[in-house]
This record gives structure tokens, C-alpha cells and sequence, in this order.
């Protein structure tokens, strides 16, 4: 094919590239290892056949790149192979190794401009899911550059000839210009497919360079849509009034972290997995249709915070701490003669917590930097045991105590990797841990047994209260910050990236050991943007202009609870009475009778069409809604 001075360098170039094809091969393997279980053999087949496509775009550039190169340098040719299969290599690794645990592909999209403020926790969480697969994954690449730098001398020439020169580029870039001509609509009917079958070097490069489009949901917006109702679509009826007696309340805003409700209630060999919430919740006001608006920490603390959701488009919000206008929690008390304080265990730097909290008007900022471990252990490199934030808090509330106070109280257990030291808490034995049937089981178990800790903190914490008095005239909002899931729906693990209720319905509570006399239930929708609303109700105090959030304790209609994500695909619910209805940007529509179907399996959609209808509409004015929301209120291009 090539003669003369250009054959050394084709032949080169195609011997680098049997390399990388055997490279692609190895991969494929080990991806569809991973996936066979979960799929039928014709599906296996689409797999296999769309992810064709993908490779040999990847591998064909591969050749050209090596070739051009090979072509105008002509030297240091070792060096550059190895800059390009190394890298590749990892990435290939890596992608493995991310699906194995979420079971998608990863996308740049997922790290954003977060990426530097919380590396330390990524690579913590990353090390504790790698299994032995992916480490042996990443030998066997090593391997395979190895055997090609020492021995592909040896090869013997007339077989690498006929491979090298004529087998290999024919089908190779043949079938490459086929399928460029092929009809695109038709290439990858599934979107899963076409997902998964991705080289994953050409996924991740597209994902960095394609801008996301804007979702259809926020065109054509109208002007006089300003304020986002959420008053109930099939049930209308009014609260009936608690009749609270409202004075300035000390009050404290506990962010349970990744909690769902199904949680509460639960028993492990006849234990209760949070004994504390259950006895709390005598003495309270209880909400056990909340929902979490975006499934994320930083964002429930600005949805709680400043009643208000999300803008589009925006995932982490804290890091646009100089375009965010509305009042905070902290600053609203401020103003109100409250003295205010925040403790976090973890890292406040983490998504910017700090760069949007430290202009708030809070008296008393502390967290893994600043608080005094007083005995207590350092669970993670980036987690501080609970306990540590009792005292400096009780100390801060017996200062001044003819001031009441505001507190915002951070726990980071139970966060992932689920991992803490004592063995005290565990409901499932390291025993009972080891026998488990798989990987997530043991995470499972792992997660419940943090979470058993965390209720055990909590105690803790009103115990160290009443003692010192400080609980007479005390309200504690008690909350998740968000769910967390455990492949309850397909690929659906951790948090964020979907909003079944494993990921957005949370429990909620208004704990006063001396104002409620008994558990009282409330019987509607709830959601994080209420919380504020409510709080400020209780001390009388008048809610801001921007609040998307209610009042809860007075009258009101039904409401419905709006949630939405777009760690990756935009996805959008509406919990409104029985009914859950979800929404993604690919077209897809699930309706679930959650008071029927509490795990969400048995999809209404096509049996309720007018009931989709309605909160289909609801959730586009949703989408058009807050696109003018931020407009009108100057948010500053955010």
C-alpha cells in the first residue's frame, strides 16, 4: 500500500494501532462483563454492534494522529506513543470503574466548577468504591504497552504484512465509511445504548466540548409569570390552623445528611436503624410528604436558606456567591435581634459553603478547620466526628441569653463512603458485613450503620441542650438535606442524579420539647423552600419578598412539592397528594401512586394521560417560571 520513504512510518503507525485496538478489545470485554447480567441477549447484541461505531471513529483517529505525526517528527516516537495509550488507558480504566458503580457513563458535566473546591472528597469516595477489577484493569494495559515495546520486533513479517497492510485497513476504514453514511436518526434508537456503547475517549472529549443545549421547557417564557404556583392541581382543601403562639423562638436548623424517609421506622434484627428521631417525634410537628427540591447538599442549603429553587442550569449555586441577591437565613434573623451561628463537621471550602456564607451576618462560623476535635476522632480526611459541634454550640447558646438565637448545624455522616470507627454503633456486625452477597450490600449495610451513629449524634446533642436549660424556648427544624440511593431503579446510587423518592423525599420535623405536647402529623405536600417560611412564622417574623416557600403553620391550600435535577440529563418531579409524576429531557414520563407504590415500580403513565397532561403543563410554567424569576430579580447573568 505504502512504498518508498512513507513505509516505515505507515507501518509503524499501524503497528501502534494494533495496540490500541487490542486496547479498545480488552475494554469491551471488561465493560460488557459488567452489563451482561443486566441485559437480554439481543440487547447485548445492540450493544455490541453500536459500540463498533464509536471505536472506530476513536481508533481511526488514533492512526491519522500517529501517522501525521510519525510523518513530521520522525523521532521521540516511543515517547509519544506512550503520551497517547497511556492516558487513554486510564480513562478506559476509569470509565469501567464509574460504571461499575453508578452503571452510566460519566460526564464532564458531573464535576463542573466544583471540581477544585472538593477533589480531597472525590478522590476519598472514588478509592473506597475501585474494586480489584479495575486495578487489575489498569495491569493489564500496562502489560499489554510493555509486551508491544519489547517484542514487537518479533513479529513475524509476512503475517504482520498481510494484517498490517491490507486486512486490517480495508475492513477498518471501510466499514468506517459506511457507517458515516449510514442514516444517523436511525444509529441508535435506545439513548441507553447509544450511552453506554460510547468509546469512552470520545464520550469524554465530547462531553468537555459540546456546550449543553438549552432544554425546551424554557422558551417562550411570559413576563407576568412571577411567582411559581404550586397550590395542589388534583386535591384543594385548607390546613387547618395549628394555632402556635409565635414569639421570638431560639431556633436551630439540623441538615440530616442523606436521608430518606423510608428510613424512619426501620428496624435491623428488631432494632430501630433511628430510635432517636422516633422519640423526638413525639414532640413534634411531623411532615412525612417532604421533599427535597434538588438532590444536593449545597443547593438544599440555598433552597432552605433563601426559599427559594434552583435556577436552571445551575448546579452548584453557592459558587456564584456574588451573583445570589436574596437574603440568607442567617441574615434575616440578624436583622431581627437573633444572634446566629453555623457549624459544619465537615469542610465548609467544599462547593464554596464558605465564599457564600462568610457575608451572611453569622456570628459564629465553624467547621472541620476551626473546630476543636476535644477528644473526638477525624472519621475521614475530610469529616470530623459529629459530637464536635455539641459543645461549641451549647456554648454559644448560653451566651446572652437575653438574645435568642438562630443555629444552622451541619452533621456529614451519614455521607458517603458510610465509613466511621465505632464499632458500638454498628447494627450489622463487620461479620454480618463480610457474609453479604455483594458489594452493594455491604455499602448498604455500611450506609445504615452510619446512619444509626448520626440519629445516636443527634441525641446527643438535644441531651447536652436540656441539660443546660437551653430547650424551653427552643424550635428545631430536624431535616434530610437530601435522600440517598441503592440501586432501588436502575443505575440510581448516591444522590444526585435522579428524583425518585430514594433521592428527594426526606424526613422532616419541628421538634419543641416544651411547645408540642404530642406528635402532631401533618396531613399535606411539604418542601425545603417552606422551611424558612415556616421558621420565621414562629418568631413572628415577616417573610421576605422573594420567598418561593409557605408558612406551614398557617392556612393555606394544598400544595405540591417541585423537585429537579440535571447532574446529567434534566429531570423534573411533582409530588401533588397521591400522585408522583416525573419528567426528563429525553421525553420520558413516569406517574406513580406513591401512597399505592411507595418504591415507584409501577409506572401510570399510560393509563392517566390527562393526569400526565396537567403536571406536564405545570412543570414547563415550572421551567418558564424560574428562567423570569432570576431575570426580573437582576441575579446577574447567573
Amino acid at each position: 500500500m505504502f512504498t518508498g520513504k512513507y513505509r516505515n512510518q505507515f507501518v509503524r503507525a499501524s503497528k501502534f494501532l494494533l495496540l490500541c485496538t487490542s486496547a479498545v478489545f480488552a475494554f469491551r470485554i471488561i465493560l460488557f462483563g459488567l452489563i451482561s447480567a443486566s441485559f437480554s441477549d439481543a440487547d447485548f447484541a445492540v450493544f455490541f454492534s453500536k459500540s463498533i461505531v464509536y471505536d472506530l471513529i476513536f481508533l481511526t483517529s488514533v492512526f491519522i494522529i500517529t501517522f501525521c505525526f510519525m510523518l513530521i517528527f520522525k523521532k521521540k516516537i516511543r515517547l509519544f506513543e506512550a503520551f497517547l495509550f497511556v492516558p487513554f488507558s486510564l480513562v478506559f480504566v476509569f470509565y469501567a470503574g464509574y460504571y461499575s458503580v453508578f452503571e452510566k457513563y460519566f460526564q464532564m458535566s458531573a464535576l463542573g466548577e466544583g471540581l477544585s473546591t472538593y477533589s480531597n472528597e472525590i478522590v476519598n469516595s472514588a478509592f473506597h468504591e475501585i474494586g480489584t477489577g479495575v486495578y487489575l484493569s489498569l495491569i493489564l494495559f500496562i502489560l499489554m504497552f510493555a509486551v508491544y515495546c519489547f517484542t514487537i520486533k518479533r513479529i513475524k513479517r509476512m503475517l504482520y504484512s498481510l494484517v498490517l497492510y491490507f486486512i486490517l485497513p480495508l475492513v477498518f476504514f471501510g466499514i468506517t465509511f459506511g457507517l458515516v453514511s449510514a442514516p444517523k436518526e436511525n444509529l441508535f434508537e435506545n439513548p441507553d445504548y447509544g450511552t453506554v456503547s460510547k468509546n469512552p475517549v470520545f464520550f469524554l472529549a465530547s462531553s468537555i466540548i459540546t456546550k449543553p443545549e438549552e432544554e425546551s421547557f424554557v422558551q417562550n417564557s411570559s413576563k407576568g409569570e412571577l411567582f411559581l404556583n404550586s397550590e395542589s392541581i388534583s386535591e384543594h382543601g385548607i390546613v387547618p390552623d395549628l394555632k402556635i403562639r409565635k414569639k421570638k423562638y431560639n431556633i436551630i436548623f439540623y441538615f440530616f445528611e442523606s436521608t430518606a424517609q423510608n428510613y424512619i421506622g426501620m428496624k435491623v434484627d428488631g432494632k430501630p436503624v433511628m430510635p432517636v428521631w422516633e422519640k423526638l417525634s413525639q414532640n413534634s410537628i411531623s411532615f412525612n410528604r417532604h421533599y427535597a427540591h434538588y438532590p444536593l447538599s449545597v443547593n438544599a442549603l440555598y433552597n432552605v436558606f433563601t426559599s427559594a429553587y434552583n435556577p436552571l442550569k445551575k448546579m452548584w449555586i453557592p459558587m456564584h456567591d456574588d451573583k445570589i441577591p436574596f437574603k440568607s437565613a442567617p441574615e434575616i434573623f440578624k436583622e431581627n435581634g437573633y444572634r446566629t451561628a453555623l457549624l459544619h463537621s465537615g469542610d465548609l471550602r467544599n462547593f464554596n459553603h464558605i465564599g457564600y456564607l462568610k457575608d451572611r451576618k453569622i456570628d459564629l462560623i465553624r467547621d472541620i478547620k476551626t473546630l476543636e476535635p476535644g477528644g473526638f476522632k477525624v472519621i475521614t480526611p475530610y469529616s470530623l466526628d459529629d459530637r464536635a459541634m455539641i459543645k461549641p454550640l451549647v456554648d454559644f447558646a448560653k451566651k446572652e441569653k437575653d438574645k435568642p438565637f438562630f443555629a444552622a448545624v451541619f452533621p456529614l455522616l451519614p455521607h458517603h463512603p458510610y465509613t466511621f470507627p465505632f464499632k458500638e454503633f454498628y447494627l450489622y456486625s463487620e461479620n454480618d458485613i463480610a457474609k453479604a452477597s455483594g458489594k452493594k450490600e455491604k455499602t448498604w449495610m455500611q450506609y445504615v450503620n452510619s446512619l444509626h451513629f448520626s440519629d445516636y449524634c443527634l441525641g446527643e446533642l438535644i441531651d447536652s441542650l436540656d441539660k443546660d436549660g437551653l430547650l424551653e424556648d427552643t424550635i428545631i427544624f430536624i431535616f434530610a438535606d437530601h435522600g440517598e440511593a441503592f440501586y432501588q431503579h436502575p443505575g440510581n446510587y448516591l444522590h444526585a442524579i435522579h428524583v425518585y423518592d430514594e433521592n428527594v423525599h426526606v424526613p422532616f420535623m419541628i421538634y419543641g420539647k416544651n411547645i408540642f405536647k404530642r406528635r402532631i402529623e401533618y396531613p399535606g405536600v411539604s418542601s425545603h423552600v417552606d422551611i424558612l417560611p415556616t421558621a420565621l412564622d414562629f418568631a413572628g417574623i415577616k417573610p421576605e419578598e422573594n420567598f418561593q416557600g409557605i408558612s406551614l403553620i398557617s392556612k393555606h391550600k394544598k400544595r405540591m412539592a417541585f423537585s429537579y435535577t440535571d447532574w446529567d440529563d434534566i429531570k423534573r418531579s411533582v409530588r401533588d397528594g397521591k400522585w408522583k409524576f416525573i419528567l426528563s429531557d429525553k421525553g420520558k414520563e413516569e406517574l406513580y401512586d406513591v401512597d399505592a407504590d411507595a418504591a415507584e415500580k409501577n409506572n401510570l403513565a399510560s393509563d392517566f394521560p390527562e393526569i400526565c397532561g396537567k403536571y406536564r403543563e405545570f412543570l414547563k410554567k415550572a421551567g418558564r417560571h424560574q428562567q423570569e424569576y432570576y431575570k426580573t430579580r437582576k441575579f446577574k447573568s447567573l
